[in-house]
């Protein structure tokens, strides 16, 4: 693999590649081109024209923290072509519409969210010419407790504890 860095190519130190919109993306970890890389390559030495139908980019968002009883919203959008529709998998498995899963428009819902929900999601668009796919990891955070929810817990507990400590004491006395 090649690793590239910001100054490859620099005569005089400063930087030579510098990604837009952010700067501080990391660069040179592909290993292959991705079409809209060769797409864009293709369109800036005009060496054939793109096809109306090709899909130019896919972007997977996750659109809030993922924690466990709630729902969160991955949105799928994508430039160019006609596209004709979107096709989800999680760990590589296609998604389907379920009790917990809603998909719609480009955007797949769960609700509520379970640890097992964790995982790869992607979101594939496809024209008649070609697809591409885009990918995020889903991590699912246990909910906290308010302090109010841990308060609740320990009283819980002290009620067991003196149940189990009246039962004790019943056991012994019976015994006598």
């Amino acid at each position: 693999m090649f690793l590239c860095f910001r100054d490859t190519f620099s005569k005089n130190g400063q930087p030579t590649l510098v990604p837009k919109p952010d700067s501080s993306a990391p660069i040179g970890t592909a290993r292959r081109m991705s079409r809209n890389d060769i797409t864009r390559i293709n369109r800036l030495y005009k060496c054939n024209e793109t096809d109306e139908t090709d899909v130019l980019s896919v972007r997977l968002a996750i659109q809030s923290t993922a924690i466990e009883g709630e729902s969160v919203i991955l949105q799928c959008s994508g430039a160019g072509g006609n596209q004709n529709g979107v096709t989800w998998r999680k760990d590589g498995l296609v998604l389907t519409q379920g009790p917990r899963i809603t998909v719609a428009e480009g955007l797949l819902e769960i609700s509520p969210l379970e640890q097992g929900d964790e995982g790869d999601y992607s979101c594939t668009l496809a024209t008649e010419a070609t697809a591409e796919t885009a990918t995020a990891t889903l991590t699912v955070y246990y909910k906290c407790l308010t302090l109010g929810g841990l308060i609740g817990i320990v009283i819980a507990c002290f009620i067991v504890l003196g149940a189990l400590c009246i039962s004790i004491w019943l056991l012994v006395t019976q015994r006598r």
